[in-house]
């Protein structure tokens, strides 16, 4: 979520028209195993308010050609998050369960 955020902060055509969820992940360096798990985690990450979809109408319906951006409580999540001494600890849990939830795809 912080790379996407920091992106946002400095791509102004991804500030407005968003990005496609399959280039977003493959630049921020995580591997995900295959293309139904790169869309799952962007999908939670639309479910729990932390982005959201940049053509309205659609904003719980994740798929291939849809556009994404960071939504505003997940650009204050990240900011908070990079003030705190927990942070640390936080990345470690994060990676944890990224790591779980790609296990959990495989299976």
């Amino acid at each position: 979520m912080e790379f996407v955020c920091e992106k946002y902060e400095k791509d102004d055509a991804f500030r407005a028209y968003g990005e496609y969820s399959w280039p977003l992940i493959e630049e921020s360096g995580i591997y995900f195993g295959d293309a139904k798990a790169q869309l799952e985690a962007i999908k939670a990450l639309v479910r729990e308010g932390l982005m959201e979809t940049a053509r309205p109408g659609s904003s719980m319906q994740v798929r291939v050609y849809t556009r994404v951006r960071p939504s505003l409580k997940g650009l204050q999540y990240v900011r908070e998050a990079r003030k705190s001494p927990l942070r640390r600890n936080w990345l470690k849990l994060v990676s944890a369960v990224t790591e779980g939830v790609i296990r959990g795809l495989k299976k």
